[in-house]
């Protein structure tokens, strides 16, 4: 074989080989996420999760690689954390005294939020092209927390599905809002299961075309960077039985005492 041959044969392998090798996970950040301090990623809901009764969840703006002018334009934009309960609720669902605290501030769980799909909008929550997917979560309640990212608030950028809940890290790149939530006092179940709360970051900067009152959701964090607090899972084995289950257990008590003594009184030789 000529050596023009096997080094065009070699020029051509690396090229597949440098084709075939899979990008880089920190080369595809988006331009929202949303993560927990201390959470972990389940990759089966491709969601960053945690049980704590006390967390903060992060909001995180990465405008790439723009100009100075897009970047702050972005910036400058109000940005929207809904907070939703799941599993999904129906419209009637009606939890007892239960809420939750965000950055100190008290929110009534279904009293102080809204049933659909977000955005909120001036006429109803209801799902329409425009809005958020439903992803799994919505038509449920949810809670819209306005806010607006800080120029001076700037971190190294990271990708919160592969690094999620790591501290943060002075630098350039993203900017970040932290938000301190309680769940101490949430409480109430769907289906069995305890209610949680879930948690999708985007902007409102669309307007409906057709209807100036319908906002539409402009940029948003993909569902794969979302995030979401799980009760953890009920111990059932220190529950204390209900009143009807004591009476069984002392009913059988008692059949077994009886049952006891006449067997007692037929082994001296006495009998009833």
């Amino acid at each position: 074989m000529e050596l023009k041959t096997i080094h065009f044969l070699a020029v051509a392998g690396f090229a597949v080989a440098v084709l075939c090798v899979p990008a880089t996970p920190g080369f595809a950040v988006p331009t929202l996420q949303v993560d927990i301090l201390g959470g972990t990623y389940d990759t089966t809901t491709e969601t960053i999760v945690t049980s704590d009764k006390a967390f903060t969840v992060r909001a995180w703006l990465t405008p790439g690689n723009g100009n100075n002018e897009d970047i702050m334009e972005l910036i400058s934009r109000e940005y929207l954390l809904s907070i939703a309960v799941v599993p999904k609720a129906s419209s009637t669902f009606d939890p007892s005294s239960s809420s939750f605290l965000i950055d100190g501030d008290t929110i009534n769980v279904t009293e102080e939020m809204e049933y659909g799909v977000p955005p909120l909008e001036d006429m109803v929550a209801s799902a329409d092209p425009g809005d958020l997917s439903d992803h799994g979560i919505f038509e449920t309640f949810f809670y819209e927390l306005s806010f607006y990212f800080n120029s001076q608030a700037e971190y190294t950028t990271v990708n919160v599905q592969y690094n999620p809940g790591a501290p943060l890290i002075a630098g350039s790149g993203s900017y970040v809002v932290e938000f301190d939530v309680n769940v101490s006092a949430l409480s109430g179940s769907i289906g069995g299961q305890p209610i949680g709360l879930h948690f999708d970051l985007y902007d409102a900067s669309g307007i409906n075309k057709q209807d100036s009152e319908d906002i539409d959701v402009g940029k948003f964090a993909p569902f794969s960077h979302d995030a979401e607090y799980r009760p953890p899972p009920r111990d059932n084995s220190e529950e204390i039985p209900e009143p009807a289950s004591l009476a069984i257990w002392g009913l059988l008590g008692a059949v077994g005492l009886v049952a006891g003594v006449r067997n007692a009184r037929v082994k001296s030789g006495r009998m009833c």
